[in-house]
């Protein structure tokens, strides 16, 4: 993913962190983000999925394309993943909202549902 990151980067897309945690994590955030050399100032940290929605459809309205990658899950400490079902309807009913979730992910970084 960061490598996918990196290229949208040199496509000239513009590229924004939407994370769903309490502020007390945006330094440690921030921090991997640079490690990573992918932060441009452009992370944001909200207080639930609902909002990371809005965002997006703000997004939506002032961007041509948008893509979101974004599984929108949840519970994984407890070995069983659920999702944010009414975020990903939301999204995926935005007519210039390209949504990349759980399954996209796993493909993109070379691992099957199988797995």
């Amino acid at each position: 993913m960061i490598a996918l990151v990196k290229q949208k980067y040199q496509e000239g897309k513009v590229i924004a962190f939407i994370s769903a945690r309490s502020f007390r994590h945006y330094p440690v955030t921030i921090r991997w983000l640079r490690q990573q050399g992918i932060y441009r100032n452009n992370a944001f940290l909200v207080h639930t999925p609902q909002q990371k929605v809005k965002m997006i459809k703000q997004a939506s309205a002032l961007f041509r394309r948008v893509e979101v990658y974004d599984d929108f899950s949840y519970n994984h400490e407890q070995g069983e993943v659920k999702f944010y079902h009414d975020c990903i309807d939301q999204i995926q009913q935005l007519p210039n909202v390209t949504y990349l979730g759980y399954s996209d992910l796993l493909y993109l970084q070379g691992i099957t549902n199988e797995e």
